[in-house]
């Protein structure tokens, strides 16, 4: 297959979407006919599916990116000397210490980009950088992310009511409806909220206990707020049998303290799940753990 030199840009773009494999042509070539970065960029608003995460692959292996100097799996293009560096490099950083291949997005005069792409384990994704200083409000600055990316990263420097900040993000989600998540980095510690998590019920209590860095909720309330809900009448087939095994026996007259009981409760629980002879119930505490 020849193609005929063209200046034409409809022939230049079938050109560029034909697969190099298909036509054999060099990498060389390849180069050649890449696009400028900041029109791959432009692409991503309309791009949906499949087709947005092929050009995200494709736009972070743009020639124009370049290793940082003394950075590790940190890419940029250019625009150390901008104004907002600092911070885009200090997030930067902290998603490469979670494992992040880091991508430093250009922003192109009067198209609206995110900052940066996330490559992990072979997930890749796109996210606006939010740096949350002194008293800012993290409704506005999430707002600010509308119809520029469904995912938004919260920069945390500063010590921001955890209460509000889960009231802040539910209201994003209600305003958004494309919205993914939003990555939360706070410390050394990552907080990943979701769409699944924020519609469930106990969504405010749930957050505040990851974001106050207490012990993470119990894996299998978690595991149904995302969606698994048959977990939910097994845990409740358990409690049941709890209750009918202490009206039955009488129990609660041999313990007379409430503390005491309650303890017993839980003891008598976990007895109950480890020699349970019921395959279901098994399985299914085997699919909430997993």
């Amino acid at each position: 297959m020849e193609f005929e030199h063209t200046d034409k840009p409809e022939v230049l773009a079938k050109i560029y979407e034909t697969p190099f494999e298909e036509v054999g042509i060099s990498m060389e070539v390849a180069e050649t006919l890449s696009r400028d970065i900041s029109e791959e960029l432009a692409d991503l608003h309309d791009a949906k599916g499949a087709n947005f995460v092929r050009l995200l692959k494709q736009i972070a292996s743009h020639g124009e990116f370049r290793p940082m100097e003394n950075e590790e799996c940190i890419f940029s293009t250019g625009g150390e000397r901008s104004e907002d560096f600092p911070n885009l490099l200090d997030a930067a950083r902290k998603a490469v210490g979670l494992g992040y291949k880091v991508y430093i997005l250009p922003n192109p005069k009067g198209i609206r980009t995110a900052d940066f792409i996330f490559e992990r384990k072979g997930v890749i994704g796109l996210y606006d950088l939010k740096t949350i200083q002194g008293k800012s409000s993290v409704s506005n600055r999430l707002t600010e992310s509308i119809g520029q990316t469904n995912r938004v990263l919260l920069n945390m420097t500063t010590d921001y009511n955890a209460r509000l900040l889960a009231s802040d993000i539910k209201s994003f989600f209600e305003k958004s409806k494309d919205a993914i998540e939003v990555l939360i980095f706070k410390g050394n510690k990552a907080i990943s909220i979701k769409r699944g998590l924020v519609q469930n019920p106990a969504f405010n209590k749930l957050f505040r206990r990851l974001y106050k860095n207490r012990s993470h909720p119990n894996r299998w309330l978690l595991k149904w707020s995302r969606g698994d809900k048959v977990l939910l009448p097994a845990l409740s087939g358990v409690v049941k049998t709890i209750v009918l095994t202490v009206q039955r026996y009488k129990l609660i007259m041999k313990v007379p303290n409430f503390l005491e009981f309650y303890f017993f409760c839980i003891i008598f629980a976990i007895k109950l799940i480890l020699n349970t002879k019921n395959n279901l119930c098994i399985l299914l505490i085997k699919r909430a753990t997993s």
